[in-house]
């Protein structure tokens, strides 16, 4: 045997020692922090599978806030309990974050939003309904209403994406490819524990006692799986989601981040205004994609429109400007 042949050999078994010791570093800390933050929430079983559900407050509406892609329940934190102090507000976690269980292959819109109604129906939540769902989780928003529009008494989009990202957008079509590979390599380095260098600032301004808690639900392989297979579904969401071309004149907040946006972002939001007779835009300048949900003020603005959705829907009366 060469040299260089019992160097590579040795780097090899080094390298899988290294890994091996990292996957077991890893597992040991998800198995320690699943007991240092305890569930907020109920599961509740929706036909083999069980989803994790948290309301509090009371009235009607019933609001129900969609995250994002890559984003649980967790992240409402500043926002869910003002909407609390109006009305019933549910916070959920989708298949395979949080804690909720995974589903056997990827949700496309229709299947996520079959769970969320099971789920609300099992938890004796039946509406009407307000929807307020930031980024991805506002085409979630439109295809629930496309599937059970009688239970839709409101819709506010938080920066929401728009169905025609790949057509009107010229540089989305290649981050999107980019971001999916990458995803595919995602449940693999979080086994390796990468998710806590990558994401060690992503809550910073989320309420302190809050942050590792975060932290420890992001860096998970089985957040990592969730994250690969709903970016792999964008496309078949929005197909599904662009069926919705109206919502009539149940009452719609748009709320628009204008910092660090795409060029084309502003006009995508108009569009979404459109999709009510009974709507209102709100451009909030200096605020990012992100912190209209992890900034206190900024997500104090979000939670704003929200209740002028409920009351809206309350009085039958129209939105105003502010």
């Amino acid at each position: 045997m060469t040299r260089l042949r019992r160097w590579a050999l040795r780097s090899i078994a080094l390298l899988m020692t290294v890994a091996l010791a990292a996957t077991a570093i890893e597992a040991v800390r998800e198995w320690q922090e699943r007991r240092a933050y305890p569930m907020h929430g109920t599961l509740v079983d929706i036909g083999g599978r069980r989803l994790n559900i948290a309301c509090t407050g009371s009235g009607s509406p019933t609001v129900v806030l969609l995250s994002g892609a890559g984003e649980t329940a967790a992240m409402w934190a500043w926002i869910a309990p003002t909407i609390a102090q109006a009305t019933r507000a549910c916070v959920y976690d989708r298949v395979g974050r949080g804690w909720s269980d995974a589903a056997p292959t990827p949700q496309d819109g229709v299947a996520l939003v079959t769970d969320l109604h099971a789920l609300l129906e099992r938890a004796h939540i039946t509406g009407p309904l307000v929807l307020a769902g930031h980024s991805l989780g506002g085409l979630y928003a439109r295809v629930y209403a496309a599937q059970y529009p009688a239970q839709v008494s409101g819709v506010v989009l938080l920066d929401a994406t728009h169905t025609e990202m790949f057509s009107r957008v010229p540089a989305y079509p290649g981050a999107y490819a980019g971001f999916r590979q990458l995803s595919r390599f995602m449940p693999a380095l979080a086994a390796l524990g990468v998710g806590r260098i990558a994401y060690r600032h992503n809550f910073d301004h989320f309420p302190a006692a809050l942050r590792a808690e975060l932290l420890a639900q992001a860096v998970t392989p089985a957040m990592a799986r969730s994250q690969r297979d709903e970016w792999a579904m964008i496309p078949a969401v929005m197909r599904q989601a662009a069926v919705v071309k109206t919502f009539g004149a149940i009452p719609l907040v748009v709320v628009t981040a204008l910092r660090d946006q795409l060029d084309q972002w502003l006009d995508l939001q108009r569009d979404l205004v459109a999709l009510s007779t009974n709507s209102v835009h709100r451009i909030v300048a200096h605020a990012s994609h992100m912190s209209l949900l992890d900034t206190a003020a900024d997500a104090a603005i979000s939670a704003h429109a929200i209740v002028d959705v409920i009351a809206a829907v309350r009085s039958g009366e129209p939105l105003r400007a502010p």
